[in-house]
């Protein structure tokens, strides 16, 4: 029996998925290795394989939970369930986030729960947004973020983060600055330290001499995951109105 909607009851977020990852020919579809969260992240499209990886290197975000609530929510039917796919810790503040492919999002049946589901998490203090899997896969799974997320196994030397350190609020450095500042270090240190989140750089391009990177806390940056607010459909049938 489900129970009774409560629009005071607190939202607990939960480190661990808190119900079964579905799985598809006998194992999650998309799991990561997260080296921000020190373990595995299911996923069950490419799409979340796609939003956990740029979530990965995005310096603005610190936590990232699959699955992590279990929300009673209103709607026009009555009290109903939903499992937002992720939480996220972005620039201090908690963000839920649906990934849906474009087609699936389409269906007025589906952007209607969602609504209901936005409606019901900005009523307790929280940000909701629908990223379609269009919009973040291209990025997610291009040859600039493929290169860095390979470094993520790359330890960072002391000399880099001291070499950080010691440049403080300076920025931006091109990568060919940056390495004359530390000597001792070669360019694929440079691509761990932005994929570890020592250094910022635009990860939409390829990584070269002539880049700029950038020390953490000089600046804000682009967001790597979109946000975009669920919206009520019109084209839902008179019946259901």
């Amino acid at each position: 029996m489900m129970s009774k909607y409560d629009p005071t009851a607190p939202i607990t977020i939960s480190p661990e998925p808190v119900r079964k990852v579905i799985k598809r020919s006998g194992r999650a579809d998309s799991s990561f290795f997260s080296r921000k969260m020190k373990k595995w992240i299911p996923a069950e499209s490419a799409g979340e394989r796609a939003f956990i990886r740029l979530a990965e290197l995005d310096p603005s975000i610190t936590e990232i939970y699959a699955q992590p609530i279990k929300l009673l929510h209103r709607s026009r039917h009555g009290a109903q369930v939903a499992y937002p796919d992720f939480a996220i810790m972005i620039d201090g503040e908690w963000e839920f986030h649906e990934v849906k492919d474009a087609n699936d999002y389409a269906d007025p049946f589906t952007k209607e729960k969602l609504f209901w589901v936005g409606t019901e998490l900005r009523s307790k203090g929280y940000a909701y947004s629908v990223t379609l899997s269009e919009c973040i896969k291209p990025l997610a799974f291009s040859e600039p973020v493929e290169d860095l997320l390979r470094r993520l196994a790359t330890e960072v030397p002391a000399a880099a983060r001291m070499t950080v350190l010691r440049l403080g609020q300076q920025g931006p450095l091109t990568v060919r600055s940056f390495l004359k500042e530390a000597p001792s270090l070669k360019f694929y240190h440079v691509e761990a330290m932005i994929a570890h989140g020592d250094l910022w750089a635009d990860v939409r391009i390829p990584l070269h001499l002539d880049s700029a990177v950038y020390p953490p806390g000089c600046g804000r940056f682009e967001r790597l995951i979109p946000f975009t607010p669920p919206v009520r459909p019109i084209d839902l049938p008179r019946w259901v109105a």
